[in-house]
């Protein structure tokens, strides 16, 4: 078991239901217990360093509504000609830090079974390369079978608003025993 505070390691096939999505979890260790499903060494993904080296949990909440803010700064192989950070690694980044942010109030399947249904981004200003943002993610509706996550990344520095993200998610049809084998 986890010391409150610690990040829980990922340990595929000898996780509990409880383990990933159980209570006894602060709700920042279940925000990062699915961050850290992407640093297992055998996942080899294109958002694998983004997320192992880059992308920060800052904090989590799961009352009133879940949240959770993630820190990232802008590097050279996320940037545009322009030297600011690419429309599609900002929707990467999106992505993946709203996906997450459900895990304090995931039940069940609804943790790992999702999968993206829209996507919609709204760039407000460019993000140069070192710039150190904050990305604010709120749940505003999880159902039994959609849900939906809003995100905002900001200026770290002066709290300008750089893009903003609506971010649909859908359960998906696989049992839930497959869904844990995924963890």
């Amino acid at each position: 078991m986890a010391v409150k505070g610690e990040p829980i390691a990922p340990n595929k096939g000898s996780h509990a239901q409880g383990r990933i999505l159980g209570t006894n979890l602060t709700p920042k260790e279940q925000v990062q217990t699915y961050l850290n499903i992407w640093k297992t060494e055998d996942y080899k993904g294109f958002d694998s360093d983004l997320v192992r080296d880059q992308i920060r949990l800052v904090s989590a909440a799961a009352e009133p509504t879940a949240t959770a803010t993630f820190a990232y700064t802008v590097t050279a192989p996320f940037c545009n000609r322009l030297g600011a950070l690419h429309g599609g690694a900002a929707a990467l980044v999106f992505d993946i830090c709203t996906s997450v942010a459900i895990a304090p109030i995931a039940s069940d399947i609804w943790g790992v079974a999702r999968v993206s249904r829209t996507l919609n981004i709204t760039y407000l200003r460019p993000a140069p390369m070192g710039t150190e943002c904050l990305i604010d993610c709120e749940v505003m509706h999880a159902g039994k079978r959609l849900c939906m996550i809003r995100g905002v990344m900001k200026r770290k520095d002066d709290g300008a608003v750089l893009s903003t993200a609506e971010h649909g998610k859908v359960l998906n049809d696989l049992s839930k025993d497959k869904c844990f084998d995924l963890l």
